[in-house]
């Protein structure tokens, strides 16, 4: 580029983004069918280079910008997902796995209960490990500790089990 100032250059990369796009702002129910729809608006967005006070000078620092409408809460980026393990081992105990699956499920299943996006963690239960295998969103697997909390009031832990008494010999503390 030749007879190109600072200033021309980050106007013209400036003006090379600028664009109008509908984002959504809202979803609401209407019509004689309940249809959900979506409510846009415009919006301008750009990017670019400038300095303060608008007029470049030969000492002037420049920065850069970035002008994008937020997103909807709706559209906010889902907190990552995490997988986690849990020993059943000692729960197995007392209670089938299909027993301490369907209570976490059943929990899962109210949770969402009419959320039309309500996405439930994956479980997958590992035989030799006796392991609950849980992936989706930290907050969803919460769920999962507290049924394993209200069935842990009737399971003693083997290490606290008291010895068993033999015949003719007085019991052991």
């Amino acid at each position: 580029m030749r007879s190109v100032s600072v200033p021309e250059l980050f106007g013209a990369l400036t003006f090379a983004t600028h664009k109008t796009a509908n984002v959504v702002i809202g979803t609401y129910s209407g019509g004689l069918n309940g249809q959900r729809a979506n409510q846009y608006q415009q919006v301008n967005i750009e990017y670019g280079f400038q300095t303060e006070g608008g007029i470049p000078r030969d000492e002037s620092i420049w920065y850069f910008y970035n002008h994008t409408p937020p997103l909807p809460p709706d559209q906010e980026p889902k907190p990552d997902r995490i997988c986690r393990f849990f020993q059943l081992g000692p729960y197995l105990e007392t209670y089938k796995i299909e027993d301490i699956t369907t209570a976490i499920e059943t929990g899962w299943k109210m949770l969402g209960a009419g959320q039309e996006f309500f996405t439930p963690p994956e479980i997958s239960f590992h035989k030799d490990t006796k392991l609950l295998i849980a992936v989706g969103d930290p907050e969803k697997l919460e769920l999962i500790d507290s049924v394993l909390k209200q069935l842990s009031g009737g399971i003693v832990p083997a290490a606290k089990a008291p010895a068993p008494v033999k015949s003719g010999e007085p019991a052991k503390p």
